[in-house]
């Protein structure tokens, strides 16, 4: 299962910057050098099936990504005619609730928490 955390629009000057329409919480956390991400590009299509962040700069409250793999206006309006998402991989989520000493949690809110069955024999133990 994949993410999309932003969508490519116009190409912004001539060295192959493109505006993004951010989908992620953590743009700066995200768009960072040397980052990968999937495209949805079809083989055959001469857009790139994965993108490499050469750089990110907020301007004027939109993000402008360049990328290694596009030097030049026209290959960031490829992307853009495209219609490009940038994707991440999201590995499945365990369907079981892990439940901490506040009540149910997220599996990555504390290192102590115990998987629902286990805490469900501890609690049936006591008083």
């Amino acid at each position: 299962m994949s993410i999309v955390i932003a969508r490519i629009g116009k190409p912004h000057g001539i060295r192959g910057e493109v505006t993004v329409q951010t989908h992620t919480d953590d743009p700066v956390g995200r768009y960072v050098p040397g980052a990968i991400y999937a495209t949805e590009a079809a083989s055959g299509t001469g857009v790139p099936r994965s993108l490499t962040i050469a750089s990110a700069r907020l301007h004027q409250k939109t993000w402008l990504l360049g990328f290694e793999e596009i030097p030049d206006r026209t290959g960031a309006e490829s992307l853009r005619l495209a219609g490009m998402r940038l994707m991440v991989m999201r590995s499945p989520v365990s369907p079981s609730i892990f439940v901490a000493a506040g009540g149910i949690s997220s599996p990555l809110a504390a290192p102590t928490l115990m998987p629902a069955a286990s805490s469900a024999a501890m609690m049936a133990s006591m008083p």
